[in-house]
């Protein structure tokens, strides 16, 4: 069985989360709200980027679709805050982002026209379902997000009773990371945490990041 691997998504919601003690509390990476649309533009993004790899984690952005954006004003968005491209970016798309597929993918082929690599779709079952189960070929890999229950907790523990279903994938597309809580209790926060099964090798390259050595 492959090893599993944890990290945190993070956002303005926890502006002052301390980066190096949840690498000391286990996790391994960080994926960061860099947008939301054309309009808003995490404040606290830079910050948290610079913390997460000042504390050896590996580094990801995400984009929240909106529906009621362009592609090119979610891609100028994107560049305005997050200009390294080699920050690997992934689609957060769910309440909000609209029902229409194309859209997801003009966002997804405007972004990565601009230099920047899509690695990871966030999209819940729940939504693709509500979406009409449509075919996700073309899309970068999945980010799932399935819980247990809501009940706090350590994340290994929360893990522990989480079953496998979080990793069976859908629209054709396999799961590469889970969300399997939102109610993980670390760093004095109650957070998103998520899983990853492989090696630290495979997780350096979906990040496409030289591998930190962990202690």
């Amino acid at each position: 069985m492959n090893a599993v691997i944890y990290g945190v998504d993070i956002s303005n919601h926890q502006p002052s989360i301390d980066l190096m003690k949840l690498k000391r509390e286990g996790f391994e990476f960080a994926i960061i709200k860099a947008t939301e649309g054309g309009g808003f533009r995490d404040a606290y993004f830079r910050r948290h980027l610079n913390a997460a790899t000042a504390a050896g984690m590996y580094t990801g952005a995400y984009v929240y679709v909106l529906a009621i954006a362009t592609p090119r004003d979610h891609a100028d968005a994107l560049e305005a805050v997050c200009p390294d491209r080699s920050i690997p970016i992934a689609l957060d798309i769910e309440q909000g982002s609209g029902t229409h597929v194309q859209h997801w993918r003009d966002v997804h082929a405007e972004i990565e026209s601009r230099g920047y690599r899509v690695f990871l779709t966030y999209l819940p079952r729940w939504y693709w379902r509500q979406c009409g189960k449509p075919d996700l070929e073309g899309f970068a890999p999945l980010w799932s997000s399935l819980y247990p229950d809501h009940h706090l907790g350590y994340a290994s523990v929360i893990f522990q009773r989480s079953g496998t279903a979080g990793w069976e994938g859908y629209g054709g597309l396999p799961v590469l990371l889970w969300q399997f809580t939102s109610s993980a209790q670390t760093a004095g926060h109650i957070i998103d945490a998520n899983a990853f099964r492989g090696s630290r090798e495979d997780l350096a390259a979906l990040f496409g990041q030289e591998l930190i050595l962990t202690p």
